[in-house]
């Protein structure tokens, strides 16, 4: 490989990875997000929800490290550090694309797992499920008409209104909570897709400046 070329490599893969950071950064805000907004509701939440959004910080984590890594063996020009990277990118991007096909299945079946989650919750813990109407800002599970009339709990309105009555409540919770993780699940994959793709390109220029990088290492090591 020419000097030029080389050079071009490196410079890509540097920046590629400077997008890796970005992308693994993004999806720890998303997972964030989701995790904060589920806070208010812990004692109600199913187990299995609470990893989604622990489980995408992990991975967004993992993709920030593994990008750093990179960095340093592309301007370090290291072929061990190089090869490392490319093995662990290329198990990302197998990773990645079983997440997207899960995720985008799963948005099939979300309006029924959202219904059966709501009902349940306000069936069985009608109590705290006030927690939810105010993580949410939703009311009952498919509005106000939940409710007997006058019995709406404060938490189905905004804390500015004077008087919580069917007129001023919030839309039903499993429209709300639905819409939610249709948002969260939609920006989710179209991260990751976007991040498959560069980690391809990764993969092929870090394989390319590993062989490189060995190629010009014994080079020097015949001319020593």
């Amino acid at each position: 490989m020419c000097c030029f070329a080389e050079f071009i490599v490196k410079y890509v893969l540097f920046f590629t990875n400077l997008v890796f950071t970005l992308a693994g950064a993004a999806l720890v805000g998303l997972g964030i997000a989701a995790l904060v907004q589920f806070s208010g509701a812990t004692d109600i939440i199913d187990g299995s929800v609470k990893l989604v959004p622990i489980s995408i910080i992990v991975v967004g984590s993992f993709i920030f490290l593994i990008a750093f890594f990179g960095c340093c063996g592309a301007i370090k020009e290291n072929c061990c550090m190089l090869t490392t990277y490319a093995i662990f990118m290329a198990l990302l991007a197998a990773v990645k694309i079983w997440i997207t096909v899960v995720v985008y299945k799963g948005l099939g079946n979300l309006d029924n797992l959202v219904t059966d989650w709501i009902t349940g919750a306000f069936t069985e813990h009608p109590n705290e499920f006030n927690a939810i109407e105010s993580a949410f800002e939703c009311c009952g599970t498919i509005g106000a008409g939940t409710y007997l009339p006058g019995a709406l709990p404060a938490s189905c309105c905004a804390p500015t209104e004077a008087a919580c009555v069917q007129g001023n409540a919030y839309p039903g919770c499993v429209s709300v909570v639905s819409q939610f993780l249709d948002d969260i699940g939609s920006g989710i994959g179209g991260v990751i897709i976007t991040v498959i793709i560069v980690e391809v390109v990764a993969v092929l220029f870090g394989l390319c400046m590993a062989f490189a990088s060995s190629k010009n290492k014994q080079q020097r090591a015949q001319y020593a």
